[in-house]
């Protein structure tokens, strides 16, 4: 019984999260493009879970003036980086982005080593995830954190888009 009733309290929450983070928020002008990180490891105990990771957003604030990173902002769109239960991208694409793309990056981080797959959405109004390709950290050293390694692999994918 404490089970079901734990089960239904996480269900609730995980709802309201969820639509916390899809509700309408003005949206940065200055953004050309959209990213939404999906990380489904042992780290989130295999919940897949939207959002940056703390050293990924620590990274973006250092570098956000730098062309790699420049114009390129997360999706959805928190001031404050919480990271939620993830229901990623609904069907038709997300209005609020108008004709400005949305790339999404289903990753996880297996002991040292950062991998994924990048897509893109088709914003045309049918909302499909069109895959780009794998994406991989690039590290080569255990000294940085592998998820930052594999952001920067993937802004890079994106730019060169």
């Amino acid at each position: 019984m404490i089970r079901l009733a734990g089960l239904a309290i996480l269900l609730c929450c995980s709802t309201v999260l969820a639509g916390a983070a899809t509700q309408s928020v003005d949206l940065p002008g200055y953004c050309e493009s959209f990213l939404m990180m999906v990380e489904q490891d042992g780290v989130t105990s295999d919940l897949a879970m939207t959002g940056l990771t703390k050293a990924q957003i620590d990274w973006i604030r250092k570098n956000q003036d730098k062309p790699e990173v420049r114009g390129i902002c997360p999706y959805p769109f928190d001031p404050k980086n919480k990271r939620v239960p993830a229901t990623l991208v609904q069907d038709p694409a997300p209005p609020e982005l108008g004709a400005r793309p949305l790339y999404v990056v289903r990753w996880k981080q297996e002991k040292i080593v950062s991998s994924g797959i990048l897509y893109r959405m088709d914003m045309s109004g049918d909302g499909k995830l069109l895959p780009m390709g794998p994406v991989h950290d690039t590290n080569r050293t255990i000294l940085t954190d592998s998820s930052v390694s594999l952001l920067k692999y993937v802004l890079k994918q994106i730019k060169e888009q």
